[in-house]
């Protein structure tokens, strides 16, 4: 009885091991869960919250006007290729400069389109830098986490 006693219940503990490890693997994939879908619902929010300055071109120091929400992100992207497109001298217009750049065949091509790039985005990001660095930085933590 003893040895019959001792196999039944190593066999229970066993068992109950197993339970206790799947019973955990669930709840951190359910703790996992809720807070993903929290941060999704505050990024919702950040979106749907933000609100800032639209501006015509990057010489502009004045705003055209200041939308919030979703239209906000919807004004940004119109005014970005604005930017890109046309500025108020279209010398400073990107496509311009890497148009040249491609048509002089310079030896640093790549790198010369590359710093175009970073320059351009550079200028229209300090214009919005409040926002959209917040924004980056939370997505940053989404995709992180």
């Amino acid at each position: 009885m003893l040895l019959f006693t001792y196999y039944y219940q190593k066999g229970d503990s066993e068992v109950n091991q197993e339970l206790s490890r799947e019973s955990s693997l669930t709840i951190r994939k359910q703790n996992f869960e809720d807070t993903f879908f929290k941060m999704l619902n505050n990024l919702n929010e950040l979106l749907q919250t933000t609100s800032g300055s639209i501006y015509l071109t990057p010489e502009y120091t004045i705003p055209n006007n200041s939308p919030s929400g979703l239209e906000y992100f919807g004004q940004l992207r119109t005014e970005f290729l604005n930017w890109y497109f046309l500025t108020t001298n279209n010398n400073d217009a990107p496509s311009r400069k890497i148009s040249l750049i491609k048509m002089v065949g310079l030896e640093k091509e790549e790198e010369a389109i590359l710093n175009e790039f970073n320059n351009f985005y550079s200028k229209f990001f300090q214009k919005h830098h409040d926002q959209l660095g917040h924004l980056y930085r939370y997505i940053h933590n989404v995709l992180k986490f």
